[in-house]
């Protein structure tokens, strides 16, 4: 189970695309909520390690008057083939400026039986489609650990890059690529590439009866997050997803290769904030 390990301790699973999407004056409809999602395998290649797994995904989107705010707290429970039982838990907390110059983050992973891994950072950027730095933090936030990583131009925080996913589906696009940092996985830096599949006309069903998703627009979408090192072909791990106009996300897959866990939306709260 030592891949299996890695994999959950280092990824970012589903900070990207449960970010944001936008603030109030460019998507009105966009819906600050909070939603929860029952995890689950969906798929395990042939001589995969996991036979079965389940869990849970807690998300909430707040507006915090200039800036955004994120939660998420996922658990997962994997069963081997062989039998042996593996837990994963991992946190994340964000603030992200609505104008999206800069961003700050905490990450806590969990693992069975080792004390939790915890990750704090700020990065920031010089201006809109300008370059910036990243750099972990100290316990309190006040002291660099390590060099500054540069961040090349055309950098994006997690709620810009949504933004954007959003816009380049409203006019049609098939595809958008962009670099984003969000803290995740060892550099917390990523080249994502977003293909939009199809549109669902508002009003078709909803796997979940809820106010928030009644008449709204949505699509059908495919991420692949790719490494920095241009010398990789390959993308770390992929994610196809229903994303709504409001911002809401359902039916996720989150794939890595070997196995697949899906996130279905069960609980799907407004969250009330603002200045």
């Amino acid at each position: 189970m030592a891949q299996i390990r890695s994999l959950f301790s280092s990824a970012g699973l589903a900070i990207l695309i449960m970010s944001p999407l936008a603030e109030a004056a460019a998507a009105p409809s966009a819906a600050p909520h909070r939603a929860v999602y029952d995890l689950s395998l969906v798929k395990t290649a042939n001589g995969g390690q996991v036979s079965q797994a389940h869990g849970k995904l807690e998300f909430e989107w707040a507006d915090a008057c200039t800036d955004w705010t994120v939660s998420q707290r996922t658990h997962v429970r994997l069963i081997a083939s062989e039998g042996q039982v593996i837990e994963f838990g991992w946190s994340l907390s964000a603030l992200e400026a609505k104008d999206g110059s800069h961003y700050r983050y905490f990450i806590r992973r969990l693992n069975t039986g080792q004390p939790p891994e915890d990750v704090r950072g700020a990065a920031q950027l010089s201006g809109p489609g300008l370059g910036g730095s990243a750099a972990l933090e100290g316990a309190e936030g006040e002291e660099a650990q390590g060099e500054a990583m540069a961040l090349p131009e055309g950098t994006l925080f997690p709620t810009a890059h949504s933004l954007l996913l959003l816009e380049a589906a409203e006019r049609g696009d098939a595809t958008l690529g962009r670099v984003v940092f969000d803290g995740s996985g060892d550099e917390g830096i990523f080249f994502v590439n977003a293909a939009v599949l199809e549109v669902i006309p508002a009003g078709t069903k909803d796997a979940l009866d809820s106010p928030l998703l009644r008449g709204q627009k949505s699509w059908r979408m495919n991420l692949a997050y790719f490494s920095m090192d241009e010398t990789v072909s390959e993308p770390e791990h992929e994610q196809a997803f229903r994303l709504y106009a409001n911002g809401v996300v359902d039916d996720l897959i989150l794939d890595y290769g070997d196995f697949a866990l899906r996130a279905t939306l069960k609980i799907l709260d407004a969250v009330p904030g603002g200045c």
